[in-house]
């Protein structure tokens, strides 16, 4: 998906803003599609968060059929995390420790 940055566009600014607090958003399932989606904090309003994904979001920008800053900001965000490559962690259980002297002794 290609996002279009335009700094003469409000929105495509405040979506650049809005994808840099990503940790702020709440991480949102839809039970019946598997949909994953965001809870952004609505900077208007408080206590109130519109629901988005990257094709929609609950903000009247989005329901007068704009594409809103929420959704552009989903948008990067999604682009950003898809192209970092994470290690993967490896987990070491029961691993044998040396003593001291770097000498492997079998537990008693």
């Amino acid at each position: 998906m290609a996002v279009v940055i335009n700094p003469d566009d409000r929105r495509s600014v405040a979506a650049l803003l809005l994808a840099g607090v990503a940790s702020t958003w709440g991480r949102v399932v839809n039970r019946v599609t598997g949909e994953v989606g965001y809870a952004i904090p609505s900077q208007t309003y408080h206590d109130v968060y519109h629901l988005t994904t990257a094709d929609s979001c609950t903000c009247v920008d989005s329901k007068r059929g704009n594409v809103c800053k929420h959704q552009r900001a989903v948008r990067i965000y999604e682009l950003l995390r898809g192209s970092v490559q994470r290690p993967r962690r490896v987990r070491q259980h029961l691993r044998p420790v040396p003593d001291a002297t770097g000498e492997f002794h079998p537990s008693a």
